[in-house]
């Protein structure tokens, strides 16, 4: 996605479950603690909690990773072409400085692209995902930081959406052990410990189905935000 004459730089954000904390850095091209990124470099560098593998660490020059502070983040305001923080919102109890970063991150130019699962579709079982959003809902909330949001939908296909009942009716099955919901009632995290384990169980299953389909990109078509799409997907421009 050249814009001009230049390689784009380019953010992206991930957790692995409950928001953001403060990490120690953990690895950059050419970076110490207390040093910022210049703005006029081409790169693309990641914020995550978790380590990156030897793959993503060689994924090329320019590339870098960093654990930071969401609210001091070693950058320069108006930095990035492209931010991309996929499966993360849903996450936070307040995403007001997230958001905040991102639209504060983002050349007025920029693009910025958030994904979240869908509250239609989704099985509402996840203790990690803290809210769960609808389109106009979500688009609402993003209008407060980008004065352009475009909302998509994440599809998927019939195999897809066949092997996404299936493991519905999965956890479906475990949930009948609780019918009293006392998970609810525990602390948040046993709750979550449970959750994770159940997770695996369902997963394992899910490996040894029969009709498991082969997931690449060509199986989540990206379309209008209906009911019954899988994820959200909000294209954020002109962060204000």
């Amino acid at each position: 996605m050249p814009i001009g004459r230049c390689r784009p730089s380019a953010f992206g954000i991930q957790t692995r479950f409950e928001g953001f904390a403060r990490y120690r850095p953990l690895c950059t091209r050419s970076w110490k603690p207390g040093n910022r990124f210049s703005n006029r470099s081409p790169y693309s560098c990641h914020v995550t909690s978790s380590t990156p593998d030897a793959a993503s660490r060689s994924a090329g020059e320019g590339t870098c990773f960093a654990r930071a502070d969401l609210r001091s983040l070693p950058f320069r305001d108006a930095t990035f072409d492209l931010v991309a923080s996929f499966q993360v919102i849903e996450h936070l109890d307040d995403p007001s400085d997230y958001l905040a970063a991102i639209a504060r991150l983002l050349k007025p130019e920029g693009l910025a692209i958030l994904t979240t699962p869908n509250l239609h579709t989704s099985d509402r079982v996840n203790p990690y995902h803290v809210h769960e959003y609808l389109a106009d809902e979500l688009a609402a909330l993003l209008g407060g930081y980008f004065g352009d949001v475009e909302m998509r939908g994440v599809g998927m296909t019939d195999a897809v959406c066949t092997y996404l009942a299936a493991r519905s009716q999965r956890i479906r099955r475990i949930l009948r052990l609780d019918p009293l919901q006392l998970r609810g009632r525990l602390p948040l995290a046993l709750s979550q410990t449970l959750f994770s384990w159940c997770a695996v169980l369902v997963r394992l299953g899910s490996r040894s189905a029969p009709d498991s389909p082969e997931a690449d990109w060509r199986q989540f078509p990206i379309g209008r935000a209906s009911d019954d799409c899988l994820d959200l997907l909000a294209l954020c421009r002109r962060p204000r």
